[in-house]
C-alpha cells in the first residue's frame, strides 16, 4: 500500500429535502495487483443555508509520485473554496478561483514535502531511537515538596511570537505536478423550480453525464475525452496544478427521470457513449438510488482492459427520507 494508508473502497450516501446522493470510489484491479493505493478521491457535503450540495471528484495522475494525496487535497480545497463563496452569498460562482485554490493547495503541500515538514496523511511516525544506557540508579529520593513550594517554569513564548521556521522556496509548477498532479471536477446542485440546477467546473479529463432513465441514454456535460473523428488519439492529460484558461464549465437543469453522474475516467472510459454493456448496467442499477455499498459493488465490475480506479457520484432530484441505512 505504499507509505500512506487508503481504503480499497469508500462509499457514502445521504438525502436532502430535494435530492438523493450516492458516492463510491473503488481501487482498480491494476493497483490491487501491484499493491498501489487507490489514487481516486471523491467528497460531497451540504451547505444548509443555501440548500446546496457541493461535491468533487479527482483522479490522481499515475505518473506523479503521490497522486493519491494530490487527488484528496484537490477535493478538499475545491469544496472548501465553494463553501466560502456560498457563505459570502455570491450570486455567481467564480469557478476559476475555485480551481486556482485547489491548485494552490497542491503547491502548499508540495512546498512542505520538499522542505521535509509535510509527510501527508497516514504516514507512520518516525521510530523512536533505542534507549541509551544511563547511570546506575540513584538512592531513593526524599519525598517531593508540596506543589506550592515548586517554582513555576518560565512561560514559553506565545505561538505568534515564536521565531518562524526558515521559509522554503515555493516549487515551480513542474515540481508540483511531478509530486501531486491530479484531475478535478467540482460542482454544485441546488433546488430550483422544476428540479436541480447543476453547475460544474473541471481540470483534466474526468467527466460528468446526465443519465436519462427513460431512454437509458447518457449526455456528457463536458467535451468528450476522445474525438471519434480524430485521426490521432491522444491520452495526454492537463492536470492540476495547471489551471485551464478560460475555466472549463458545464451544467444542466436536472429533472425527474434523470441522474447526474460525476466520475473519473475509470468509469467514463468503459462507459464510452453509453450504448454498451456498461451503460446498460448502470441505467438498470441506477433507476432508483441503491445503497451506497451496492453502488460500490456495481462500480467494481469486471471488463477486460479496464482496470483503473473507478469513482462515481450520482445525484437524483426529488425529496429524500433521511440518511439511508
Amino acid at each position: 500500500m505504499g507509505r500512506y494508508f487508503r481504503a480499497d473502497t469508500e462509499s457514502d450516501g445521504w438525502s436532502t429535502d430535494h435530492a438523493r446522493l450516492r458516492l463510491a470510489s473503488v481501487r482498480g484491479n491494476s493497483h490491487r495487483y501491484y499493491r498501489k493505493p487507490r489514487q481516486d478521491s471523491a467528497a460531497a457535503t451540504f451547505h444548509a443555508a443555501s440548500e446546496t450540495i457541493v461535491f468533487a471528484v479527482a483522479d490522481g495522475v499515475s505518473a506523479a509520485s503521490l497522486p493519491e494525496l494530490g487527488s484528496m487535497l484537490a477535493c478538499e480545497a475545491a469544496i472548501g473554496a465553494v463553501l466560502r463563496q456560498l457563505d459570502a452569498g455570491q450570486g455567481e460562482f467564480d469557478w476559476a478561483a475555485v480551481v486556482r485554490q485547489a491548485a494552490a493547495a497542491l503547491t502548499v503541500r508540495a512546498t512542505a514535502i520538499l522542505a521535509g515538514t509535510g509527510p501527508g496523511p497516514g504516514a507512520a511516525p518516525a521510530a523512536s531511537p533505542p534507549p541509551t544506557p544511563g547511570p546506575a540508579p540513584a538512592p531513593a529520593a526524599r519525598p517531593a515538596p508540596h506543589p506550592a513550594a515548586v517554582p513555576e517554569p518560565p512561560l514559553a513564548p506565545a505561538p505568534h511570537l515564536a521565531p518562524a521556521p526558515a521559509a522554503h522556496p515555493a516549487p515551480d509548477p513542474a515540481q508540483v505536478e511531478r509530486l501531486l498532479a491530479t484531475t478535478l471536477v467540482v460542482g454544485t446542485a441546488r433546488p430550483v423550480p422544476g428540479g436541480l440546477e447543476v453547475r460544474l467546473s473541471r481540470a483534466g479529463d474526468s467527466g460528468a453525464w446526465v443519465l436519462d432513465l427513460d431512454r437509458a441514454a447518457y449526455r456528457p456535460l463536458f467535451a468528450p475525452k476522445y474525438d471519434p473523428d480524430a485521426v490521432i488519439v491522444s491520452n495526454a492529460v492537463v492536470p492540476l496544478p495547471r489551471c485551464p484558461d478560460p475555466a472549463e464549465l458545464g451544467g444542466c437543469l436536472l429533472v425527474a427521470g434523470q441522474v447526474l453522474l460525476v466520475g473519473t475516467d475509470g468509469f467514463g472510459d468503459p462507459l464510452g457513449d453509453g450504448d454498451g454493456q456498461v451503460g446498460a448496467l448502470f441505467a438498470r442499477e441506477l433507476a432508483e438510488p441503491p445503497s451506497a455499498a451496492w453502488l460500490a459493488h456495481v462500480l467494481d465490475f469486471s471488463r477486460q482492459t479496464f482496470d483503473d480506479d473507478r469513482t462515481l457520484i450520482a445525484i437524483w432530484p426529488g425529496a429524500g427520507a433521511g440518511r439511508p441505512a
